[in-house]
């Protein structure tokens, strides 16, 4: 976070448009990540944000309720204040959902820990409760003023940019295939400059045809991997798709080799980042949406970070 700040500053940032310059924001938010001059900082911003930060959260998380149950007043103070630092890090570009994701992870861990119940009004009233957050933002950096309606109005787009989008940009790829043909290797980039041929920017060309273009010039309509790569290669993508997903057991080989101190972090990490193959290629999730990077980051930290020492209680919430 601080390396990120000593190359932009923090009047740069997206979050301090949001509160200062509203008109700004959304111009912000693009220089603060995806325009950023140096690519080396903008893949690890990204990694931090997708990967480290969630398996961070987790265990804070843990120890925050183990200190609270301990009645332990020096720890609990310290836990919350790294835990808004974290927040505020993966806040800065003035993304929305950054600061959801790692509640909803935060949640998750819980929610494994006791056993999976299943509550349906608590569930609910918790996923609203996530929203919230984002719903703010979204208001404050297009300039509104926070308001019951408003509040609930912006609610319902997010859910509906949550659960009903994705299928109606899936459904956007497999017509566009079906009326204009498959796009074929242009539709991978880096493929497609390693052996020398223009490359095509799929997303933003589905986008622009479905959406309405007379508005934006450049948009990402992203879809799940099963529906992209039909778009690319046709009926011949679903052997590639199917061996896919049979190699995301590989997080179960990850898992049986993981100490109690980072089972449950990463479990709950990888399961929210999993999400992420719905609205996504599959290579984006395992590398951008930070998949396999929270299984890698996870092994190493059990590896040369967390003490060989008896964790057993850790998962209840007893150990260190």
């Amino acid at each position: 976070m601080f390396f990120y700040l000593s190359y932009l500053p923090f009047t740069s940032t997206g979050l301090y448009a949001i509160f200062k310059k509203s008109s700004t924001a959304a111009i912000a938010r693009e220089n603060s990540l995806k325009l950023l001059d140096s690519q080396v900082l903008k893949y690890a911003y990204s990694l931090m944000v997708s990967a480290l930060a969630p398996l961070l959260a987790v265990m804070l998380g843990i120890l925050l309720t183990r200190d609270i149950r301990r009645r332990n007043l020096f720890s609990v103070p310290i836990h919350i204040f790294l835990f808004l630092l974290l927040c505020f890090a993966v806040s800065m570009t003035g993304a929305r959902i950054a600061v959801v994701n790692l509640l909803i992870v935060m949640a998750l861990a819980l929610f494994f820990r006791k056993g999976l119940p299943f509550k349906p009004t608590r569930s609910l009233l918790l996923l609203l409760l996530f929203l919230i957050p984002p719903a703010i933002f979204s208001i404050l950096r297009e300039g509104g003023e926070i308001g019951l309606a408003i509040l609930f109005e912006y609610l319902g787009y997010l859910a509906r940019r949550t659960f009903v989008m994705p299928l109606n940009v899936a459904s956007w790829y497999v017509h566009y295939s079906q009326i204009n043909g498959i796009f074929g290797i242009t539709s991978l980039p880096k493929l497609s400059s390693i052996l020398g041929i223009a490359p095509l920017n799929v997303p933003n060309i589905i986008g622009l045809v479905y959406s309405d273009g007379s508005k934006v010039t450049s948009t990402t309509a992203g879809a799940g991997y099963l529906f992209t790569y039909y778009a690319y290669f046709g009926l011949t993508s679903l052997l590639f798709s199917i061996i896919g997903l049979w190699f995301l057991d590989v997080a179960l080989l990850v898992y049986e080799r993981l100490s109690n101190v980072m089972l449950l972090p990463c479990v709950a990490a990888a399961s929210l980042s999993i999400l992420s193959f719905i609205s996504s290629d599959y290579t984006v999730v395992w590398l951008t949406h930070g998949f396999g990077v929270i299984l890698l980051f996870s092994l190493l930290i059990d590896r040369f970070i967390v003490p060989k020492t008896d964790n057993s209680n850790f998962l209840s919430g007893q150990g260190v």
